[in-house]
């Protein structure tokens, strides 16, 4: 939250399955319900992750998100056939919008953005060109990922980034002996 309202960049690395993706989710869903003048713009390397109307892909977890808030905290006039179309989310009491796009060189370019949110940013082919597009589009670019390799992910982890790392033993129903099942069930380079 402090990123977007100061107008920074951040990275997150995550091991896998720790709700880090979720938690950029509600953070766009609160801006966009309760503050004003939020424009958010998402994105993943497939566009089917960012939205194929399931809860597998980003708008999917929006629209869980919107399911299960109660009607009479929805925007003043919303409607979901009018104001959720294919990869936008609109707030007709505010105006605010979140929109989607798929990873691609020119990702971010275009108007201007309170916050582009950058998912799983290590598997992105052209993350480093995607990255640099939004530079000029937001002040707070933010991405996370579970590390893939030394790449531009990986390099942009060791600029001098504001980042968050979140280990697996910092998950709650992971400790020692999911881990060694894990071990045991997985290759060494797994």
């Amino acid at each position: 939250k402090k990123h977007i309202e100061e107008g920074r960049d951040g990275l997150a690395e995550k091991s896998k399955d720790m709700g880090v993706t979720w938690s950029y989710i509600w953070l766009y869903y609160w801006f966009w319900r309760f503050k004003s003048n939020f424009s958010g713009l998402i994105g993943s390397y497939k566009e089917a992750i960012v939205d194929d109307r399931t809860i597998d892909s980003l708008f999917g977890k929006l629209d869980y998100a919107l399911k299960n808030t109660p009607k009479w905290l929805w925007p003043h006039r919303f409607k979901m056939k009018d104001h959720r179309q294919k990869l936008k989310l609109v707030n007709p009491e505010n105006n605010n919008l979140i929109s989607g796009d798929s990873m691609n060189p020119e990702f971010g370019r275009g108007s201007r953005k309170t916050c582009v949110f950058l998912d799983e940013g290590a598997f992105w082919e052209y993350f480093r060109e995607s990255w640099e597009s939004c530079g000029d589009t937001t002040s707070c670019r933010l991405v996370c990922s579970t590390p893939h390799g030394r790449n531009s992910f990986a390099i942009l982890r060791d600029s001098g980034i504001d980042y968050l790392t979140l280990h697996w033993r910092q998950h709650p129903f992971k400790d020692e002996e999911w881990y060694e099942f894990q071990k045991q069930r997985r290759t060494d380079e797994e």
